[in-house]
């Protein structure tokens, strides 16, 4: 079954209850398929007859087994949408600061944001601040707070001293700046409770066991997890590498080699840029794997060729580590 809509997965639970053999299809090997075979037509009786040669197939490496693994990948699609918009607001309020109250930004830190932005709803410019005592601005800065050692009273007066001394525009209207802060907290809660949902999905996984492991954290195993389904339908790691974009184009004729080599970006694009995110993450904290893409700059090669190849690397150790969580061996 080719996953279209949501009413697939309703068919597809209508069927296994019903003890009918039905896996899905794998979509972007389905699409490059489709490609091949009927590149110029598509409607439901080619895509039926499409769907039937491409699962008669004797590789079985289309066939996704686990539909559980949508879950994973419909929250880590959410989680990266509710992302994009918690950093578009963090956008929108620190241009607002900068209007408002300009000096504030020079303290403000990923520690601190929270504790600033709970203040400004109640004191959002630098004349209310003032007029404030340091007892209420060191309670509006702690309100809410789980940890708010840091806002203690002297933190509040230091806030106050920067608002007497404020360039920013007086009588600017705020009611743009505090709805944009309370979207901005709204969208930091959610993306918070997301990451525990995606725990709690990926514990229903044989592959949970990585979470302890440098380089994953939820957000990337749910994207990979999600996406790959079951990773013993690939059959090595080249093909898993391929399928997250870091296939290896060579180029030969006769006995004749052309050595220019290169990464193709063929592939999933989200797999893709999860590992190119992993790799930012080893190089910022020069672990082991680090040292490779050192290593290739040193050689001379080009910054952006280096993180890939970093990247195809971490992807080739993740099939391997996704592998062994089925006490399988390679």
């Amino acid at each position: 079954m080719e996953v279209t809509g949501n009413y697939s997965k309703t068919l597809f639970d209508y069927l296994r209850q019903r003890k009918h053999n039905v896996t899905y299809v794998d979509n972007f090997k389905m699409n490059t398929f489709a490609q091949l075979h009927s590149p110029q037509v598509k409607n439901d009786k080619t895509d039926a007859r499409l769907i039937t040669l491409f699962v008669s197939m004797p590789e079985d490496l289309a066939k996704v087994e686990i539909p559980e693994m949508s879950e994973l990948r419909d929250l880590a699609n959410l989680y990266n949408k509710t992302s994009s918009q918690l950093s578009a607001h963090k956008c929108r309020v620190k241009n607002q600061i900068n209007i408002i109250f300009p000096e504030l930004e020079g303290i403000m830190s990923n520690n601190s944001n929270m504790g600033i932005c709970y203040m400004l709803l109640k004191f959002p410019t630098p004349k209310e601040i003032t007029d404030a005592t340091d007892e209420e601005i060191r309670e509006a800065l702690r309100e809410n707070l789980k940890r708010a050692g840091k806002f203690d009273i002297e933190y509040a007066r230091k806030i106050k001293e920067l608002a007497k001394q404020s360039i920013g525009v007086k009588n600017y209207p705020v009611l743009y700046f505090k709805q944009t802060i309370k979207t901005m907290l709204y969208y930091t809660i959610q993306a918070k409770a997301l990451k525990e949902s995606l725990r709690e999905a990926l514990e229903k996984t044989p592959y949970s066991k990585l979470l302890q492991e440098f380089g994953y954290n939820a957000v990337s195993m749910a994207s990979i997890v999600g996406i790959v389904g079951d990773i013993r339908r690939f059959e090595n790691h080249k093909r898993f590498a391929s399928y997250c974009g870091f296939g290896i184009r060579e180029k030969k004729s006769g006995s004749s080699i052309n050595k220019s080599t290169h990464i193709t970006k063929k592939g999933n694009s989200r797999l893709r840029q999860t590992f190119h995110m992993m790799a930012l993450i080893h190089i910022g904290y020069k672990t082991e794997f680090s040292k490779y893409y050192f290593k290739l700059k040193e050689r001379g090669k080009h910054p952006k060729k280096c993180l890939v190849a970093l990247a195809r690397k971490l992807a080739v150790k993740c099939y391997y580590d996704l592998f062994k969580c089925h006490d399988q061996k390679i």
